[in-house]
Parts: structure tokens; C-alpha cells; sequence
């Protein structure tokens, strides 16, 4: 570990974090592009840049636009690793890397200059060891109370058969909100502990219950009856241009994006939930959690590559959104229906 690192990981100590996300599957995102995408023959690519990926660490980004530090958790192999945390602590957030000794995976993304179709290659993380979860469930038993933790992106394979359930009851404790973003096992594994709040989009619904599509009726209504049965408290329910669902016991909201020039939808669903715990971190009412949840999500379609949202567009969108759906802003930062 280098002293940089070092460095942001004594920050950390001093500094109590209301927000933790943890990124148990993290990658490091090669952006770059070519003319034509072709078989067999050497294809001469643009010079690449280097993205930190993978959904907690993305949030944490977002948030640290959105000027609101959050704690960086997430495990740490090889040169890969290193250049996470390196370009990490470059955009100044406060990381907690667990050092592991497999090297943290690599995806590629790659644009088709002709056409502007976008390819995403993405390999699988290798299994985390049991000393690594270990460190990580005495690292969780040390979080602040009444925080929020954010378990998001993919799981690696074959972790503990108790993994949430014993991350929940830490988190009911400690008064600590848990918010989950994941799918396939992982999801149908979450929404047995009765999680703050979850955020799957139509086709993670859809594998949940064994379809292979739902009708925007069927997904709201399956996503009720799990709040109803008390599985979950909250579901930010997300079907990209088509719009977002905010699904609580109180009510159901939505809001449509609106219509932009999209250039890359990488690290649109990180942000959209990033969006979402600005505002529950900053107290806002439903309506306005999701509203800035789409502000953000929407922000981040304009950049290209796996570039994330600026604060700018997030504001000027969220204006937008403020309009088209009666949201209204008042008292400084606090923001009522």
C-alpha cells in the first residue's frame, strides 16, 4: 500500500462518516474506441483512459461531486488494485482498501466510431477469501450509528451463505440504514432482511421472479406486494428513459427523465442511486429523493465512455425535473413537496 493510501485511510479514522459504500466486486474501467469493429484482424484502438468501476465506488464519486464525502470501501489486488486507490484518492475521496491477493478484475469499453455502438466487456471477480470477510464484518461492527452502508454492483462468487443477513441485523443495531443494489442471488438474498431500500431495475425484477419480462404494471405491482410483506421498506425501481419508481408503504411516485442526448448509459444506474441517498442524507421527502435520484442518473448519460455526471448537470437537471413535477425548493438545501 503506498502512502497516499495510507494517508486517506487515516483520514478515514478521524473522520466520522455518515456514508459507507462497499464494493465487493470492483473493477478498473478501459475506455477506448475504434472505426470498425471486425473479426480476426488486429484492430488499432484510440489511447485508453482509466476509470475506478464498480457500483459502490461509483456512488462514492457521484457523492463526492454532489459535495458529500462518503467512506470507500472495497478489496484491493494486484497493479489493478493500486491504480484504483491511486486515482481514487486523486478525486479526493476517503478509501478503505482491503488488501487481498488476487488482482482486481479489468473491464473494457469500447465505442464503434462508425456506428456509436457501444461494447462493454465485463470478466468476472475472483473469490474473496474468508479472512477477507472476516475483516470486512469487525470492520462493519466499527460503523457509526444512524449512517447509511450501500452494498452496490456485482457479488463475487461463492461468498457467505449469511453475508446480509448478518450485515442487517449489524445495521438494525446500530440504526444504520442498509441500501443494497444488486442482482441475481444476491438480490433475491437481500429482500430476506427486510433492507432500507433496494433499487433493481425491470430485468433484475423480472429474474427475480423467474420472467423474462415485466409489464410496467407487473413490476410496480410485485415491487408493492414486497414492501407490503415487509421484505423491504423502500424500492427505487428503474427502467432507464422510460422513467423511475420511488415504492414505499406511503405511496407509489414517478418521474420520467427527460429527453437528452445520451452518450454512454455506463454508470447511469450508480448515479441514479447516488442521487438517491444525497437525498436521504439530506432529508428530503420522497418526491424529492426521486427526483434528484433521476437528476443524476440522467446527468451521467451525457458524458462518454464510463465517465460519471458533473455537478452542474445534476442541478441544471434537477431544476428541470423541479418543474415538470411540482417539486419546489426552499430553505437553503432542504427541499419540500
Amino acid at each position: 500500500m503506498d502512502k497516499s493510501s495510507r494517508i486517506s485511510i487515516r483520514l478515514f479514522y478521524f473522520i466520522k462518516m455518515k456514508i459507507t459504500t462497499l464494493t465487493l466486486n470492483p473493477a478498473l474501467d478501459i475506455n477506448t474506441s475504434i472505426d470498425c469493429l471486425v473479426p480476426e484482424i488486429k484492430l488499432r484502438c484510440e489511447i485508453p483512459t482509466y476509470n475506478p468501476g464498480g457500483g459502490g465506488i461509483n456512488i462514492s464519486r457521484v457523492l463526492k461531486r454532489m459535495k458529500l464525502n462518503s467512506g470507500t470501501w472495497f478489496p484491493e489486488g494486484g497493479y489493478t488494485g493500486k491504480i484504483i486507490s491511486r486515482l481514487l484518492i486523486k478525486e479526493e475521496l476517503l478509501i478503505y482498501p482491503f488488501h487481498t491477493n488476487k488482482a482486481t478484475r479489468e473491464n473494457i469499453n469500447i465505442v464503434e466510431n462508425k456506428t456509436k455502438n457501444q461494447y462493454r466487456f465485463c470478466m468476472p471477480g475472483d473469490r474473496l477469501s474468508n479472512g477477507f470477510y472476516k475483516r470486512l464484518f469487525d470492520k462493519i461492527e466499527q460503523l457509526e450509528t444512524n449512517g447509511i452502508l450501500v452494498i452496490s454492483g456485482s457479488m463475487p462468487s461463492h461468498y457467505p451463505e449469511n453475508f446480509f443477513f448478518k450485515i442487517s441485523n449489524t445495521c438494525e443495531s446500530k440504526s444504520i440504514k442498509l441500501i443494497v443494489d444488486t442482482s441475481g442471488d444476491g438480490l433475491k438474498n437481500t429482500i430476506a432482511n427486510n433492507v432500507f431500500l433496494i433499487k433493481p431495475n425491470f430485468q433484475e425484477m423480472a429474474e427475480l421472479y423467474g420472467e423474462n419480462k415485466l409489464s410496467e404494471k407487473k413490476a410496480i405491482d410485485l415491487s408493492k406486494s414486497m414492501v407490503k410483506e415487509g421484505r423491504v421498506k423502500n424500492i427505487l425501481l428503474t427502467n432507464g428513459k422510460f422513467g423511475a419508481w420511488w415504492i414505499s408503504k406511503e405511496s407509489v411516485l414517478f418521474i420520467k427523465p427527460p429527453s437528452v442526448s445520451v452518450k454512454s448509459t455506463i454508470g447511469a444506474g450508480d448515479s441514479t442511486l447516488a442521487g438517491a441517498i444525497y437525498g436521504i442524507a439530506q432529508n428530503y421527502t420522497h418526491k424529492n429523493i426521486l427526483a434528484m435520484s433521476v437528476a443524476a442518473g440522467t446527468a451521467t448519460t451525457l458524458q462518454e465512455g464510463s465517465t460519471l455526471c458533473t455537478w452542474a448537470d445534476v442541478e441544471k437537471l434537477f431544476l428541470i425535473i423541479s418543474q415538470e413535477n411540482g417539486v419546489k425548493k426552499r430553505n437553503g438545501n432542504q427541499i419540500h413537496e
